[in-house]
């Protein structure tokens, strides 16, 4: 068997530094990670998606308000007819 192997203690400074270089490796690892996942053009994608969902909200309101006019003339009718 060898001999026992003596760690010295780090200073305050020594484990920031530590501590610090660890998470920069962190921070590089999960950047190439999003990196992998996102296209390179994710820009435009997001924009488009943007716009679409600008356009599907107008639309989804005019559609609601309309179904909302039809029902309620609907419900105008049935009560003007109960209390004929």
């Amino acid at each position: 068997m060898g001999k026992k192997a003596e760690g010295k203690k780090l200073s305050k400074k020594e484990i920031k530094k530590v501590v610090n270089d660890a998470r920069q490796v962190f921070n590089d690892n999960k950047m190439k990670e999003v990196a992998k996942v996102k296209p390179k053009n994710y820009l435009l994608e997001d924009h488009y998606r943007f716009v679409e969902h600008r356009m599907y909200i107008v639309k989804e309101f005019i559609y609601g308000f309309l179904m909302g006019l039809v029902f309620g003339m609907i419900m105008f009718g049935i009560l003007f007819n109960l209390n004929l």
